[in-house]
Formats: structure tokens, C-alpha cells, sequence
């Protein structure tokens, strides 16, 4: 099944999440062209986002450390085979950073502090990962 583009459908929606965005997505862009020399390879755009796959030191010790893929605005960097369930979960977080902006990242970090402080699971019980994980089931 494809995957959608996270981006809204109209234009001036698309618009108001480029400028609420922007600051995020200028740093994912900027990380796809320095890594690119760091044998990530050369970035595609697909379904809405740029998405770089590597292969390398740096990306097989994430592999390793049982990361399969990251996302930074509209930039997703995978250091496995993306299959059509990781490209959805990382297009949710597309999505979030489209919505929250710069406070995607900080909210994804006091809940990770939230839930570490409570005996949570930082990563696993995070509302940004639960809705993510949702997101690979949804066509």
C-alpha cells in the first residue's frame, strides 16, 4: 500500500507548516547534504518528505543499537531497508514537526523526562511514538 504524504492538502496549509516548521526543517535539510559525503547516500524526496538511506560506520552502529530510522522536520534518515510500516511511522513524526513546529522537539523530550522520572519506558510510552507506531497500521 502507498504511503501519503504527510503534508495538509491544501495549499496555504501546506504554507502555514513550511513557516511553522521551517527552523526544523532547514536543519534536516542541512543534515541530508552534510551527510550525504558521510556514505549516507544521495537523498531522495518520496511521499512528501526527503529521505536519506546510509550505509557506513555511523549508520550501522544505529542499526546495531537497534535504531532503524530518525526524522528531523521533513527529513527522514533510515540505516535499514524502510518498509511501507517505518516509512509511515517516520511520516508521522513528519507530521508532528509539521504541526508543533520547534516544540516538537521539546515536548518529545519532557515526555521522555516524564516518563523516565515516573519507572515509564522513555521511548516505548512516549505519546509521539505511540501515535507513530499507530500510524503504521492506518492504510
Amino acid at each position: 500500500m502507498a504511503v501519503r504524504s504527510p503534508w495538509p492538502v491544501t495549499l496555504g496549509g501546506k504554507l502555514v507548516a513550511l513557516l511553522w516548521a521551517s527552523p526544523v526543517i532547514l536543519a534536516g535539510l542541512l543534515g541530508a547534504v552534510l551527510a550525504w559525503p558521510l556514505t549516507w547516500g544521495l537523498p531522495r524526496f518520496a511521499a512528501g518528505a526527503l529521505e536519506v538511506q546510509g550505509e557506513g560506520p555511523l549508520p550501522r552502529l544505529l542499526r546495531r543499537l537497534g535504531w532503524a530510522g530518525y526524522t528531523l522536520g521533513a527529513t527522514i534518515w533510515y540505516w535499514v531497508e524502510p518498509d511501507d510500516a517505518l516509512r509511515k511511522h517516520e511520516r508521522q513524526h513528519v507530521r508532528q514537526y509539521l504541526h508543533q513546529g520547534v516544540l516538537m522537539g521539546l515536548g518529545y523530550l519532557a515526555w521522555m523526562l516524564h516518563l523516565k522520572a515516573e519507572g515509564k519506558r522513555p521511548y516505548e510510552d512516549n505519546p509521539f511514538e505511540v501515535e507513530a507506531t499507530a500510524a503504521e497500521e492506518i492504510a
